[in-house]
């Protein structure tokens, strides 16, 4: 589910953080300030600084038009710790809410941008305006049992892809057409990070279902 990238970058120290000896804390800081909680595409979504590789010699910029007090322009080669999740691998979270392109699944409260199209819901299964859940209709040989999706449920879903969004003009996309779909309209911003999942397998779906008496 995690995962450890390493990246190079220029980290940009104003003067009154030159301070000898206590330069690597202010690198550290403006690392984490510029990546965590943010996604880097086609990689994932930064959830730490892991550590910090390598810092060369700083290059001192006097003021200008973009960096009006001048700073020192470091060279820094650091580790992050990143979700993202393998394909096909199991993951646990929580129903958040159910619309009719499918579920939408949330990671405690750091990453909600879990897709769950109604294909790759248990099959039969069919969405109830009424109470806007999906609902997957168990057939036995004497009666047909009725799940739901309930908001709030753990649920357990496999890994079906990884899907990384960009600002791209005139370019439609699946994940756009969901999003519109679900907003009615063709302004829904995307998430720039989403995984699609599936609970279409045996031993998917709430975990409540399998519970033991």
């Amino acid at each position: 589910m995690f995962i450890i990238t390493v990246v190079s970058d220029t980290i940009v120290l104003p003067p009154d953080e030159f301070e000898p000896g206590k330069h690597i804390p202010h690198i550290r800081r403006r690392i984490q300030e510029k990546y965590v909680d943010r996604v880097i595409p086609d990689v994932g979504l930064v959830v730490a600084l892991y550590d910090v590789i390598r810092i060369t010699d700083a290059y001192i910029h006097p003021a200008d038009f973009h960096h009006q007090k001048g700073g020192a322009f470091c060279k820094v080669a650091f580790r992050l710790c990143v979700f993202r999740p393998m394909v096909g691998e199991t993951i646990v979270g929580t129903v958040d809410r159910s619309t009719a392109t499918g579920l939408y699944v949330k990671l405690g409260s750091w990453f909600k941008d879990v897709h769950i199209p109604y294909a790759d819901l248990k099959d039969p299964c069919l969405y109830d305006e009424q109470t806007k859940l999906w609902i997957w209709q168990y057939k036995r040989e004497d009666a047909t049992d009725s799940f739901f999706y309930r908001p709030g449920a753990e649920i357990c879903f496999s890994v079906k892809a990884i899907v990384f969004n960009q600002r791209q003009e005139n370019k439609s996309t699946l994940a756009q057409a969901v999003a519109e779909k679900d907003s009615k309209g063709p302004s829904a911003p995307l998430p720039p990070m989403q995984v699609l999942g599936s609970v279409a397998g045996d031993g998917m779906g709430l975990t409540s279902w399998w519970a033991e008496d």
